[in-house]
């Protein structure tokens, strides 16, 4: 299996593949709010990351138990997971702010 390669404008990097056994959630202007900006949320991104390859490397058990809580991945912008950390980061900061 052979792994490409980009290089544009914004830097050299990987384009994402499910065969190589990695995921990439894009973490960019989560709310929307400012183009290019990320809103601090690399943890999220990195968590949602990991139990993406935990899931996977786990099928086996998550299926067997009956798992039914956020899984679904298509791509670095359409991220279940980390959708579910968007969401609740954002009731945490309205939380936060109004106490």
């Amino acid at each position: 299996m052979g792994v490409c390669v980009l290089n544009t404008k914004q830097g050299a990097g990987l384009k994402w593949n499910k065969a190589y056994g990695w995921f990439d959630c894009n973490k960019k202007d989560v709310w929307g709010e400012q183009p290019n900006s990320d809103n601090n949320l690399c943890w999220a991104a990195s968590v949602s990351n990991i139990i993406y390859w935990w899931l996977e490397q786990n099928k086996e058990y998550v299926n067997r138990f009956g798992y039914d809580g956020p899984s679904r991945y298509n791509g670095s912008l359409d991220c279940e997971v980390f959708d579910f950390y968007k969401k609740i980061s954002r009731i945490l900061v309205i939380m936060w702010l109004l106490h």
